[in-house]
């Protein structure tokens, strides 16, 4: 209810969330106290042509959050998608220019910050990249802000902050927060577009889809041989505390359609594991992808897309909105109006072997294409396009 009241207060007065928030925090006092205009303008100014402090290839660091490293295991396979980061900017950008740092359990804000500052100037490190939609040190509260205003005095290269669902006000905050304190950034957000739309004439990257690394690929094709499609129709992923999606599966099972919700035997794909999540796609014809995000009435880019169909299903989308910028609607995913609209194209696909085999082996395809690069291109798109550097060679 909280979520819906916000949007809607935002969708009328789409700065006021953003000011209050930012009142809270002291922007004011922050910015222009440690900082006075005339100052400001002249960081602004020698920053993008300041390149003595860092390397004239990309260099790129990724910081590693505590969570992602802790409470999950730093291997293939798992769905740790810092592992995934990690492995792909290798591929792409090259071992060599590559580098992380990892957040320790309970270390202090102030900590890590510095570290990272000084591992950026150590390592002439031209681009930094970390999830902020989450505390790094798995604290309550979150001060990306803190290490933005450290690395505007004391390091000339580009922040490329990621959010998985920048849909939800407060995140879209952090975000105007960000890109206010600095120029020298570049969002990169999964689920939708926001170009233009948390500071104008910003291009970001995004809406595109987390890699899926070589390594992590070949160990699950491993696991999936063999196994074949027997369930005609499914839904991964957490139903109860999702009123969106109980509502439609209600409305799909009164068409007369049967969902096999969660055939991996648990509630939540991710606490199944990320092998069982894979093996229960590869078991459906066709998996459901709900696009809505919970609680806010937006439309997103789910993950989901690519890895459904890299995993062998078809994937069958309520909204093509953002999913057909990068498969082919009705050769490589289905969309669909209504639950009769699905009926209508589930019964047809299912009755033609031959076309499903065809979809499968399209969407397959295109997925394995963008597990890898995707993300990364993407990037780069919007780096160039802000006159920044970009991180694949040439």
């Amino acid at each position: 209810m909280r979520q819906w009241l916000s949007h809607a207060v935002n969708s009328h007065f789409p700065r006021l969330s953003w000011q209050l928030w930012s009142g809270r925090r002291g922007f004011r006092q922050a910015t222009l106290a440690e900082l006075k205009p005339a100052v400001v303008n002249k960081v602004r100014r020698r920053f993008p042509t300041s390149r003595g402090h860092i390397s004239p290839t990309p260099r790129l660091l990724l910081v590693v959050p505590m969570a992602d490293h802790a409470e999950i295991p730093w291997e293939p396979a798992v769905g740790n998608y810092s592992f995934e980061l990690l492995e792909t900017a290798r591929a792409c950008i090259g071992a060599e220019n590559v580098d992380t740092i990892w957040i320790h359990p309970e270390e202090s804000t102030s900590s890590y910050q510095d570290r990272i500052i000084d591992f950026l100037k150590e390592g002439r490190f031209t681009h930094i990249l970390s999830r902020i939609d989450i505390e790094a040190n798995g604290g309550p509260d979150w001060s990306w802000d803190l290490l933005v205003r450290k690395m505007r005095r004391s390091w000339p290269g580009v922040f490329l902050p990621l959010t998985y669902d920048s849909a939800y006000p407060y995140i879209s905050m952090h975000l105007d927060r960000i890109t206010r304190l600095s120029e020298l950034t570049v969002p990169i957000v999964l689920d939708r577009p926001i170009s233009g739309i948390i500071r104008p004439n910003r291009p970001a990257a995004g809406p595109l889809f987390l890699p899926l690394s070589d390594t992590s690929t070949q160990v699950i094709n491993a696991a999936l041989s063999g196994v074949t499609a027997e369930l005609d129709l499914t839904f991964i992923g957490n139903v109860s505390g999702y009123p969106y999606r109980s509502k439609l599966l209600e409305e799909l099972a009164a068409e007369g359609l049967e969902v096999t919700t969660n055939p991996q035997g648990r509630t939540d794909s991710e606490m199944a594991g990320f092998i069982s999540y894979a093996l229960a796609l590869r078991r459906s014809k066709v998996t459901l992808n709900f696009t809505r995000c919970n609680g806010v009435p937006v439309t997103q880019l789910k993950t989901r897309m690519l890895e459904g169909s890299l995993f062998g299903a078809i994937v069958a989308a309520d909204n093509p909105l953002y999913a057909r910028d990068y498969f082919e609607e009705g050769e490589e995913f289905l969309s669909y109006s209504s639950p009769n609209d699905l009926k209508t194209k589930l019964n047809a696909l299912l009755a033609d072997e031959q076309r499903l085999a065809t979809m499968r082996h399209k969407a397959r395809a295109k997925a394995d294409f963008l597990r890898v690069r995707n993300f990364w291109e993407t990037t780069d798109r919007a780096l160039r396009k802000r006159g920044f550097p970009p991180l694949l060679p040439t």
